[in-house]
């Protein structure tokens, strides 16, 4: 594991969570996965905000787990921005570098400099609360960066901010993260494909597979892994929903070859204007489209066919 600019060995009980994980330098991993999955737990430790029950978290080639928060030379960005108060923006910013022991003047410099660098220059001069949740999250960035961390650590940082907000700082960060080691931690692939060299899925706090962005969505290791980049996995075949459609007896098989797949069905979820049905396969849950019709003649474990495309076509 040579050449990581980050690796991380841990486990904390409490939390269900047991990993190991390394980030090339000058890369960015993104941890994938749902609530729960164990992103933000890891996110925690490497930040220093908790301690694992044993491991180490390795910054540099070092072991970071004696070293105090503000000195691990990480940066967090949370989901929703933690600023002070008391303090306008440009100062909020120029916070780090003070700490680390440089002037007013320069700091302040520095501040300037990456506020301008994400188009927050304009708001130098206003207090916390002034601010929008976007604009809150560009000067948060600006404040993590300012820090000049060795490893910059994002938890969710779209989350609380609207489609378009969210889709302008992710072309920023994507610019700004060229050759800066990062992991960013998601639920969302959309994420991982503008943002990630590297992608680690989570699954109950455990990896299950460590890949790129392109290899996660051409051969995801698992069921869950193809759930995630919206894909249905029953053993060695993998489809996506709109290559599957529900039906019952003799209805038409597959119109371009494929094959028909027996289930049970689970339910509904919608999907824009139309409906899927979420079926049982054996050990794995498949979604496939399904017609309004058919949808409401449906119950629970109702046994079903899913017709498959052949998407080689």
């Amino acid at each position: 594991m040579s050449g990581a600019a980050l690796r991380v060995d841990v486990a904390a009980a409490a939390r269900g969570v047991e990993a190991a994980f390394e980030v090339p330098g000058g890369q960015c991993a993104a941890l994938i996965g749902p609530n729960g999955a164990g992103k933000s737990s890891l996110l925690a430790m490497v930040s220093g905000g908790l301690r694992p029950d044993r491991g180490q978290v390795l910054v540099g080639g070092r072991d970071v787990a004696p070293t105090p928060v503000w000195r691990r030379k990480v940066a967090l960005l949370a989901q929703r921005a933690v600023l002070f108060e008391h303090l306008d923006v440009l100062d909020n910013v120029a916070f780090a570098p003070r700490v680390a022991g440089l002037s007013v003047a320069r700091s302040r410099a520095l501040a300037r400099e990456w506020l301008e660098q994400l188009g927050a220059l304009r708001w130098a001069a206003r207090r916390p609360h002034e601010l929008s949740g976007g604009q809150a999250q560009r000067v948060a960035l600006a404040q993590a960066l300012a820090a000049d961390p060795q490893v910059l650590l994002l938890d969710e940082p779209f989350a609380a901010m609207d489609v378009q907000a969210a889709a302008e700082l992710r072309a920023v960060l994507r610019r700004l993260l060229d050759g800066r080691t990062c992991v960013l931690a998601t639920h969302d692939f959309a994420d991982v494909a503008t943002l990630a060299d590297v992608v680690v899925v989570l699954d109950a706090g455990r990896v299950a597979q460590t890949t790129s962005p392109e290899g996660l969505v051409a051969d995801p290791a698992t069921e869950f892994a193809a759930r995630l980049v919206g894909l249905n996995r029953v053993g060695s075949a993998l489809f996506p929903p709109t290559a599957a459609r529900v039906v019952l007896g003799a209805e038409a098989p597959p119109r371009h070859g494929g094959a028909c797949i027996e289930g049970a069905f689970i339910g509904i979820v919608s999907h824009g204007e139309g409906l899927r049905a979420l079926c049982r396969v054996g050990d794995c849950v498949v979604e496939a489209q399904v017609g309004h019709d058919l949808a409401q003649r449906l119950e629970p474990g109702t046994a079903v066919g899913i017709a498959v495309e052949d998407t080689a076509r």
